[in-house]
């Protein structure tokens, strides 16, 4: 195997807006700590794939995304399926194109030219990733946590978004290990679930506890090694440490690296004096499939939209508001959503599986099962963004993540079986099935 990885810096530096929370609707004030993007580029008997690590909320969810696999894929020589671009989902990170309503009206400009800039960094790097292609073996290790807490507290009939600490977690630790042909490491990447909201709606650029983490490896294991982060399926996830009582209470900057050097010390528990397993004879084969998730017609009269935009709460209003503008342009209210499923077989054990949405744990475990025995890592926020994806029982719990049609504008709340789909989607991707359309 030859491996190559190479690191940008894609702090913004003229003002633009946040992403990640509504009420935050003015540009940054300063910057706190760097963002970066890291390009991994594996390569085995002249196949090749590119895996991506970027200090963003998201990448772009306005259908733009194809064109950047393309690109990414010419600069690595390989096919766009074998690409995967993972944002670690921080909330003091720049606004991308993303279609929820109250954060698409403040893409204006500066956003644009910044998301231009990003890809153009992403193709340099992933360029000078394939330049230093070197000898190199491949490793994988798990561990645990006790970073995440759920953040969907059951009250009465309703489901918050507050602290549930009985609740369940996805609390491994999934980690890509690279050594250099002297067996000394040389990329560390480690995959959680978790919301990096930690700082909450603060105005200064930061890449939250990823960014802690990642400056706590370089200290801990110097320059030479590369650590980076992948966001995994914690769409129902906060950081424990912002966890008080009843609500989530957000940090101060200076709470992050306290919060860096614990996920180290969690990180290099589950790898120093323990075995790893070798991941050999690499196939590097991806897929990339579309699964098409129904809504419940609830909003679909225009009589009934203009009594909700007239009588609902702030959100209810927009997103009433949106519905009519599309039936008078005479066009539709979307009753479904799209997913997009991609797969990459990094050996005959071993899967990526990028979701370009915001999975439930549930979500992830889902398509772990549907693969096994093969080991997968399962990650959200990668290769565009569509939304949040529960699992059936959530969404029929309800609750701000299963009313995503208030703020992308669909009929309805996706309709419960959505695991099923995604689940259904990777098994047949890995199993070489063909895709509908080629049927």
């Amino acid at each position: 195997m030859r491996f190559g990885i190479a690191t940008c810096d894609i702090t913004p530096t003229a003002p633009l807006r946040l992403s990640g929370f509504c009420a935050r609707r003015d540009v940054f004030d300063s910057v706190n700590d760097s963002l970066t993007f890291t390009a991994l580029v594996l390569e085995e008997d002249g196949r090749r794939m590119v895996l991506g690590a970027a200090d963003i909320l998201n990448f772009p969810g306005d259908g733009t995304i194809g064109n950047w696999l393309d690109r990414v894929g010419d600069a690595a020589g390989c096919p766009p399926e074998n690409v995967l671009l993972n944002a670690s989902h921080t909330h003091g990170g720049p606004l991308i194109a993303i279609p929820f309503l109250c954060l698409s009206e403040m893409y204006g400009d500066a956003e644009r030219a910044y998301t231009a800039l990003l890809l153009e960094r992403v193709v340099q790097t992933t360029r000078e990733a394939v330049r230093r292609l070197s000898e190199g073996t491949l490793w994988y290790a798990e561990g645990t946590t006790d970073f995440p807490c759920n953040r969907r507290r059951p009250s009465g009939n309703e489901i918050l978004l507050a602290p549930n600490p009985t609740g369940a977690t996805d609390n491994r630790l999934q980690m890509l290990l690279v050594m250099d042909h002297t067996r000394n490491l040389a990329a560390l990447g480690l995959k959680m679930a978790c919301h990096p909201v930690t700082t909450g709606t603060r105005h200064n650029v930061t890449a939250d506890f990823p960014g802690a983490w990642r400056a706590a490896a370089s200290a801990a294991l110097g320059d030479r090694v590369v650590p980076f982060f992948l966001q995994g399926a914690g769409a129902d996830a906060n950081p424990r440490h912002i966890a008080k009582g009843d609500s989530f209470v957000h940090q101060p900057y200076d709470a992050l690296p306290a919060m860096g050097r614990a996920l180290l010390a969690q990180t290099l528990h589950a790898i120093v004096g323990r075995a790893l397993t070798p991941v050999t004879d690499l196939v590097l084969r991806g897929d990339v499939r579309r699964v098409r998730a129904p809504c419940e017609l609830t909003w679909t009269d225009r009589v009934d939209l203009q009594r909700l935009r007239d009588r609902g709460n702030r959100w209810e209003r927009r997103y009433a508001q949106a519905c009519l503008a599309r039936l008078d342009a005479g066009e539709s209210i979307p009753d479904y959503n799209d997913f997009r499923v991609q797969t990459v077989r990094l050996a005959r054990d071993l899967v990526l599986v990028g979701l370009d949405a915001e999975p439930s744990h549930v979500v992830g475990h889902e398509i772990e099962r549907a693969l096994a025995p093969a080991r997968v890592v399962v990650m959200g926020y990668t290769n565009g963004y569509s939304g949040y994806a529960l699992d059936s029982q959530e969404m029929l719990r309800g609750g701000y993540e299963a009313e995503m049609h208030l703020h992308l504008c669909w009929t309805g709340p996706l309709k419960p079986g959505l695991e099923r789909l995604l689940a259904g989607a990777a098994a047949a991707a890995c199993a070489g099935e063909p895709r509908p359309e080629e049927r």
